[in-house]
């Protein structure tokens, strides 16, 4: 009952009612605020889930090119992208890009480290 002729007195007032309307004023500014930052938040997020999808769909392509193209080629297109003699790369040729597991070499496996 205080609290309710409390707040009648207070409305009843000039100064109350003012203060009572900058209130409600700054609680609805806050909350439009906040509902404007989350949009443009979500906007922002989604745009970077495309720009992050292109980027996969693009490195998985990179992916695929390179599974298939030999140690000689790769040296080749790199050296040249930048304008470079590609001269040193001709000692690739004919070399395996496989690398043979420890002991699958038919090699004694020795100088090699073991583990325990």
């Amino acid at each position: 009952m205080i609290a309710l002729e409390f707040a009648r007195r207070l409305l009843g007032s000039k100064i109350g009612l003012r203060a009572l309307l900058c209130l409600a004023a700054v609680i609805g500014a806050k909350i439009y605020g906040e509902t404007r930052w989350r949009d443009g938040y979500e906007a922002y997020r989604l745009e970077m889930d495309k720009v992050d999808a292109r980027v996969e769909r693009s490195r998985i392509k990179d992916e695929i090119r390179l599974k298939g193209i030999t140690d000689a080629d790769l040296c080749v297109e790199y050296l040249r992208s930048r304008g470079l003699p590609v001269s040193s790369c001709e000692q690739l040729r004919g070399v395996s890009s496989e690398r043979p597991e420890p002991g699958r070499d038919g090699g004694s496996g020795e100088g090699r480290p073991t583990r325990p």
